[in-house]
Formats: C-alpha cells, structure tokens, sequence
C-alpha cells in the first residue's frame, strides 16, 4: 500500500505509524468498498471491530506519549 501512494509512514521511538494519505485514493475507496461487503458476511471481522474498539477505548484512558501518537494516527 504503501509503494501505491495510500498509505505514510513514520517511526516514532520503536513504532512504525501508519496513515493513509489520501481517504480519496481510488484504489483505496475499491478496497474499502470489498472490506464493506465482507464483513456483513464475515462474522471475525466483527469481532476484529470490537476488538479495535476496545484497543482505542483503552488507549484513551492512558496518558502516555505512545497512546497520543497511536489515537492521532488512528483517527488521521
């Protein structure tokens, strides 16, 4: 993804952070479009939506410099 433009990268301490690059990329918008129609039928991609939410909800309540760069990551 990253070779194809959709994806930045940057290292912070011991982490590589990940962001698309641009939410519009068309490449992008087919692939979210093929996520979409396999989790209404996937039920582990459900519970890997869960999980993730659980993962930022814990990272929230955690004041570190690594939840910060991870929930700005997340949201960018």
């Amino acid at each position: 993804m990253k070779e194809l433009g959709m994806v930045e990268s940057s290292r912070q301490a011991q982490w590589m952070v990940y962001r698309l690059a641009d939410a519009n990329h068309p490449l992008l918008q087919e692939n979210l479009k093929c996520l979409q129609d396999y989790a209404s039928d996937e039920l582990s991609f459900s519970a890997d939506i869960k999980m993730r939410k659980k993962v930022i909800k814990n990272l929230r309540a955690e004041e570190s410099a690594c939840a910060s760069v991870l929930l700005s990551a997340q949201s960018g």
